[in-house]
């Protein structure tokens, strides 16, 4: 039974930087304490364009899926 090729490591020169909890603290502590002012998003929302750009339509198995509920509701009305 083989074990494998056997690789040597390299060492990586890596450095850390941490903050204290009361350094996190104090941080979050001053982004709550900042008085900011809340900006009237009504434009953006409701500018008549998609919001996060163009995107394909929707399929279910690469079958549109407008077209498949429309099948789907098609076969509904046959059966009944």
């Amino acid at each position: 039974m083989s074990m494998g090729k056997k690789v040597k490591g390299k060492s990586v020169d890596a450095r850390l930087n941490i903050k204290s909890f009361a350094q996190l603290e104090k941080e979050v502590q001053a982004s709550l304490d900042a008085c900011l002012e809340d900006k009237d998003i009504t434009e953006f929302v409701n500018d008549g364009q998609p919001f996060a750009g163009w995107s394909p339509a929707h399929t279910i198995n690469g079958e549109d899926y407008d077209e498949l509920m429309e099948k789907k509701k098609k076969a509904e009305d046959e059966d009944t």
